[in-house]
C-alpha cells in the first residue's frame, strides 16, 4: 500500500516457451494505479520468493499532475443509453452498453447492463468476454455464465446474453465508451452442392438446403455504439478528512478478541465495512491512537452481496499492547 495511491487489479496471464530444449515461463499481474491527488510517488520494490531465493524489482517513481478541466463536448457518434445498434451493423451479432446514467463523480459506481445479441438459430463460440474500450473507466468483473434469453429486434429474433455490472470513472473529464468482444459464428456458406456437368443446383427444393448446405466459421469482432460519458470531481464541501476515494453508502462495525490481556499479548481487531459502493477504494480503518501499540498489516477479505458492488469488506489486524497502562 502507498499513501495516496489505489491499485486496481486488472488481470493475470501466463506464458510458457520451449526453444531448442530451453524452457522458460512467466506470470504477469496487471494493475491500474490511481492517484488521489497530484504529487510525487514511489512504488516500493516488489519481492518474489522462489526456491533459489528472494528476488526484488526496482522501485518505481512517478509524478502526478493536476487534472485538466473536463471537456463537456459530446461525441457526434454517441447513442442514447440503452439504444440497441441496428442489426444492419452485422445481421448476425451486435452488442449494447447501457449505463444507468452518463454523468457521474470520480469513484462513483454506475450500474450498467451489457447485452450481446446473436441471430437466433446460429451457433456461436465466444472467444472472449465483453471488454470495455475507454480510458480511465473501470468495468466490474463479468460472469462467465451470463443470463440468457430470446428477444426480438426490428422483427428479427436474437439470442441475448446479459451481464449486470457497473462502471466506475477514476479520472475526471469526457470519455468515449464502447464494448467489444470476439466470437466465432458457424454460418451457412453461399456455395451449394452441384451435379457434375450441370450448372444448376442438385435440388431446387428449399427442404434440402440444410442437408446440402455448407457451413463455415466466421470470426467476428462485435462492437457497440460509442457512448459519451462525463466524470467530475466530488465537491470539496463536506468531504471528510483523510478521504480515500470510496463513493457509496457504508457502515462500519468493529470488534476485538480477547479484551483482557497482559502487556505483550496480541489482540485481533476485526473491522467490517458493509454497504453498496466502490469497495476497491475502501482501505483499512486506521487507529486514531497508536502510542503503546505495535500494529501489523491487516488481512483483507470481501464477501460479495446479491447486487453488484454490494457486500462486506473485512479487515483483521493484529495489535500488540506494549504498555500495561492502556
Amino acid at each position: 500500500e502507498v499513501d495516496g495511491l489505489i491499485f486496481h487489479r486488472r488481470g493475470q496471464s501466463s506464458q510458457f516457451q520451449m526453444i531448442n530444449g530451453a524452457v522458460s515461463s512467466s506470470i504477469t499481474y496487471t494493475y491500474l494505479v490511481q492517484a488521489l491527488k497530484p504529487g510525487d510517488y514511489t512504488i516500493p520494490a516488489i519481492a518474489a520468493k522462489l526456491k533459489k531465493g528472494t528476488f526484488s524489482s526496482a522501485p518505481i517513481t512517478c509524478s502526478v499532475s493536476a487534472a485538466a478541466s473536463p471537456k463537456q463536448q459530446q461525441s457526434s457518434t454517441s447513442s442514447p443509453p440503452g439504444q440497441a445498434a441496428p442489426p444492419e451493423v452485422d445481421k448476425f451479432a451486435f452488442i449494447t452498453l447501457s449505463p444507468k446514467k452518463t454523468t457521474a463523480y470520480v469513484g462513483e459506481i454506475v450500474p450498467t447492463i451489457i447485452k450481446a445479441y446473436f441471430l437466433r438459430g446460429i451457433k456461436v463460440n465466444l472467444n472472449s468476454l465483453p471488454s470495455l474500450k475507454g480510458e480511465s473507466i473501470l468495468l466490474s468483473s463479468l460472469s462467465n455464465e451470463p443470463e440468457q434469453h430470446d428477444e426480438v429486434v426490428n422483427d428479427t429474433s436474437y439470442t441475448v446474453l446479459t451481464w449486470d455490472t457497473a462502471l466506475t470513472p477514476i479520472k475526471e473529464g469526457a470519455h468515449d465508451l464502447s464494448m467489444e468482444m470476439d466470437a466465432t459464428l458457424l454460418v451457412k456458406s453461399s456455395q451449394r452442392q452441384r451435379v457434375p456437368g450441370f450448372g444448376g443446383r442438385m435440388f431446387q427444393d428449399d427442404l434440402f438446403d440444410d442437408f446440402f448446405a455448407r457451413y463455415e466459421n466466421r470470426p467476428v469482432k462485435v462492437s457497440s455504439p460509442i457512448i459519451a460519458f462525463s466524470a467530475s470531481t466530488l465537491p470539496e464541501s463536506g468531504k471528510p478528512a483523510g478521504y480515500s476515494g470510496a463513493v457509496g453508502n457504508f457502515s462500519l462495525k468493529t470488534s476485538a478478541q480477547p479484551t483482557e490481556i497482559d502487556a505483550g499479548e496480541p489482540v485481533t481487531l476485526t473491522m467490517t465495512i458493509s454497504g453498496v459502493g466502490n469497495f476497491d477504494s475502501v482501505s483499512a480503518p486506521a487507529l486514531t491512537e497508536s502510542i503503546g501499540l505495535k500494529t501489523y498489516t491487516p488481512t483483507v477479505s470481501f464477501n460479495q452481496g446479491i447486487q453488484p458492488n454490494q457486500g462486506d469488506k473485512s479487515f483483521e489486524q493484529a495489535v500488540v499492547v506494549t504498555d500495561s497502562s492502556i
